[in-house]
């Protein structure tokens, strides 16, 4: 069985941690001298920089939400109104960037 196949079947088996993975992808990178592929599986492995691109899954769009209380009601889960900040504030409130390790996902 190929390397390349040994990552695919541990990727698809249920019992093997996304970190296992990655190590795997890791030392194929190393061994073939793939930097792309070593940059990205370090990167997966040890967290990424706020200076780091990170890749489309690991961000979110999202909708932020909140509880308002006053003299006679109270609501509570309600969408928070950006409409009237500047963009770079909206977008902030409505993004969700994923810097952090893997395994403390």
């Amino acid at each position: 069985m190929g390397r390349v196949e040994d990552i695919r079947n541990a990727a698809a088996d249920e019992n093997v941690s996304v970190p296992t993975v990655l190590r795997l992808c890791l030392t194929y990178a190393i061994d073939t001298g793939d930097e792309e592929l070593k940059r990205w599986a370090n990167l997966e492995l040890g967290g990424y920089s706020d200076d780091d691109e990170l890749p489309a899954f690991r961000v979110i769009k999202t909708h932020s939400k909140g509880n308002y209380t006053g003299v006679g009601y109270l609501r509570t889960n309600t969408r928070v109104e950006t409409s009237g900040l500047d963009e770079d504030v909206r977008e902030r409130a409505h993004t969700i960037r994923l810097y952090t390790v893997l395994m403390s996902l």
